[in-house]
């Protein structure tokens, strides 16, 4: 019974440190910086001022041409332009193609041209598709000695088992498959 007591005070002890612990106080002799444990916040205000409209001076009405022709406005201005540059720096060329549609560039197509003779050597890696092991199997009621072989991502093993329950030793057969190598 004392030491159940003791577990519940020492319980509401904890629960009230907790709280109190857990509360904002500001540092003092900082004004606008508050901490929580030991966590430092700081709040800091910045000033946004927007640029001023600028105020309507004059209006100049244009003369407009007698004859404007709005279907081929429109058809220039849905008509793709295609434009190509290219840019050629010491042993590389380099060529963009891009088009304008409307007011949005379209398509836009690189090609990078090694101008200088290159060479490429490939060594593929030489990779070992057989491999022999020797291992050991143990735990309750066991301790096989196994050899294994490996194919790719099969393993097969096969061991004797000297220690069995009934003393009876056994042979053990495993075979797994490697699933994600790295």
């Amino acid at each position: 019974m004392k030491s159940a007591v003791q577990l519940i005070l020492a319980a509401l002890v904890l629960i009230l440190l907790t709280w109190y612990c857990s509360k904002n106080t500001e540092v003092p002799g900082v004004s606008g910086i508050n901490y929580r444990d030991s966590v430092v916040v700081v709040y800091d205000t910045v000033t946004y001022l927007d640029t001023t409209k600028p105020e309507l001076t004059a209006v100049d009405p244009l003369p407009i041409p007698e004859a404007i022709d709005t279907a081929a406005i429109i058809q220039a201005f849905f008509t793709r332009k295609t434009y190509q540059d290219s840019l050629e720096i010491s042993d590389v060329r380099i060529k963009v193609d891009y088009s304008l549609l409307g007011n949005a560039m379209g398509d836009t197509r690189w090609q990078v041209v090694n101008l200088r003779p290159t060479t490429f050597n490939h060594y593929p890696a030489n990779l070992k598709r057989h491999d022999l092991a020797a291992g050991m199997l143990m735990g309750v009621n066991l301790m096989a000695p196994t050899l294994g072989y490996q194919y790719k991502k099969l393993h097969l093993q096969i061991g004797y088992n000297f220690i069995q329950q009934d003393n009876n030793p056994a042979w053990v057969v495993g075979v797994h498959y490697s699933l994600l190598r790295w």
